[in-house]
């Protein structure tokens, strides 16, 4: 059922006229075919949970050295093994994919793998998992002392696991990559934070996943500020020679997706120029994604870039109904739409 609403949300496109009609640009490059990384990473993901569901441990642990030795990307330049981990995760719908399931498949998994690492990353997710599962939804003021304390057994659990999965020294960016996400709701100390980013770095200086994490835990919703977050961007750009201003673009992006409603005013001091030249480099990588071409258009948009967003958004002139994750709500692309090809001179 969820490849089938993937593959839908991709081939879909709006019913709005100026999007469905739109024209190419007369006198700029070719139009390329994009990718629309909704169906490529659901067809992979379904692959791997279909080796969980099946037992297949051989074409798992097989799987996992490929990702880790070759680093696959999908068209938008996200590592597969980002995905790889993810549908390791329980999930919330119960059933096959459910925790008890997952569980009972990653004891099978240790017995018939008793030297892998790997059962151990999907035990400490299924404790990730119920962890959160504890603690609600709910707003911290309003969760009770008992689900705090089944929070933090859980996550102490998980990091156990993950403690375990490590001492195998599999030299696994993503499993460093997980533990930094870890460390959010284990409340590490700002060193932790630094040494497992190292580490992954370590082992794949162009593995931007890591920063994914490292951005979430210093959003100021969670332990960080804006000034921290915006430190953060510069110095991981800075320091990082093989990828530069893509990794300022990928940490600026967490801060848009977040917080879209006030992110200029919450991070006055990202620079437009930087986040530009990243998504540009980013273009030239991977050509042809749907996900550099809105973040473009959505970075430009905020930033008042009407040349950038009308050569972005008309790369997207089908309108894919994925633009809802990259804008909010459907409305909100077109607006920017309307705004980038003249139709609405001040959307602000």
């Amino acid at each position: 059922m969820r490849m089938r609403a993937a593959t839908v949300l991709c081939l879909s496109i709006l019913t709005t006229p100026a999007l469905a009609e739109a024209p190419g640009p007369k006198d700029g490059p070719p139009a390329q075919k994009l990718v629309c990384e909704h169906l490529e990473r659901g067809i992979f993901k379904a692959q791997v949970g279909n080796y969980l569901r099946n037992g297949e441990f051989d074409s798992l642990e097989s799987l996992a050295r490929t990702l880790i030795k070759d680093d696959p990307r999908y068209a938008c330049g996200v590592s597969k093994l980002v995905d790889f981990y993810d549908v390791l995760k329980p999930s919330d719908d119960g059933g096959s994919d459910g925790v008890d399931s997952r569980v009972a498949t990653f004891t099978a998994w240790e017995k018939a793998k008793p030297d892998s690492y790997l059962p151990k990353v999907g035990f400490s997710r299924a404790e990730e998992w119920r962890a959160y599962e504890a603690r609600g939804s709910k707003s911290a003021r309003e969760v009770s002392p008992e689900q705090w304390e089944a929070h933090a057994r859980h996550m102490a659990l998980a990091e156990q696991w993950a403690e375990k999965a490590l001492a195998y020294d599999p030299g696994d960016p993503q499993l460093f990559t997980y533990m930094v996400g870890l460390c959010r709701g284990l409340n590490c100390p700002s060193e932790r934070f630094a040494k497992l980013l190292a580490s992954a770095l370590a082992i794949n200086p162009k593995y931007d996943a890591v920063y994914i994490p490292m951005a979430n835990s210093l959003l100021p919703r969670w332990l960080g500020s804006p000034d921290a977050f915006v430190d953060f961007a510069e110095t991981a750009a800075d320091d990082n020679k093989a990828l530069g201003n893509i990794v300022y673009a990928r940490i600026a992006t967490v801060a848009l997706l977040v917080d879209r409603d006030n992110y200029r005013a919450m991070y006055p001091r990202f620079s437009w120029d930087r986040i530009l030249d990243g998504l540009r480099q980013t273009e030239k990588l991977y050509p042809g994604s749907t996900r550099t071409s809105h973040m473009l258009a959505r970075f430009a948009y905020v930033y008042g870039d009407r040349a950038v967003a009308r050569e972005a958004l008309l790369r997207l002139k089908s309108g894919w109904r994925a633009d809802v994750d990259y804008w909010g709500t459907p409305s909100a692309f077109l607006k920017a739409y309307r705004w980038a090809l003249d139709e609405d001179p001040d959307p602000f």
